[in-house]
């Protein structure tokens, strides 16, 4: 890329294609699920984004100044201490949700939310885990790559919340795709760490 505004264009336009995928699947959910599925989905939303907001600690945005204001030779330990740090703050959270799931769901009014805040554990600890990939890529003036991975994140990240209710899984199989996606984003951002 050869200019800042370069850059930054590239990631306002994939932020918008984001903004778009997110205005269009509420449509879509809201016809596939039940009034109180959807309630539960957005109360769901609701509680990840909130240990995602808390539990990062602002790790991954840390990586911004760290990132370049290291030597070479300690890049590679500030990252495992990113990962590692986000690891224990993000199995805290999960444990809290799990732990406090019945405790949530009275507080909620909703008694779905017990059955599926365990399984949205999962979800948890896999996503604040991998929280720091894209601010990594961008710190490394590696945009190009880290605009592929977030449009293809949203595309999977669609697609995993569309097609097991597309297939008949119900709402619990959407809670388990989920999980599984976290699970997943972590594994491969894992693989491309490491492989550099």
């Amino acid at each position: 890329m050869r200019s800042l505004s370069d850059k930054a264009g590239l990631l306002i336009a994939l932020n918008l294609f984001k903004y778009g995928i997110g205005f269009l699947l509420p449509v879509y959910l809201v016809r596939a699920l039940t009034q109180e599925e959807y309630g539960t989905y957005q109360q769901l939303l609701l509680i990840g984004t909130t240990a995602a907001g808390l539990m990062s600690l602002g790790l991954p945005n840390s990586i911004y100044y760290y990132y370049n204001n290291v030597t070479v030779g300690k890049k590679r330990a500030l990252i495992q201490q990113t990962v590692a740090m986000l690891l224990v703050s993000a199995t805290i959270a999960a444990l809290a949700v799990f732990y406090f799931s019945g405790d949530i769901a009275a507080v909620m009014s909703n008694p779905m939310l017990e059955n599926v805040l365990p399984l949205y554990c999962v979800y948890i600890l896999f996503f604040i885990s991998g929280s720091y990939f894209i601010h990594l890529l961008i710190s490394q003036d590696r945009y190009s790559l880290a605009v592929m991975v977030e449009g293809g994140e949203a595309m999977v990240r669609a697609a995993i919340i569309v097609v097991p209710l597309f297939m008949g899984a119900g709402f619990t199989g959407l809670v388990v795709s989920i999980a599984a996606y976290a699970v997943i984003r972590l594994v491969v951002y894992s693989y491309i760490v490491k492989s550099d």
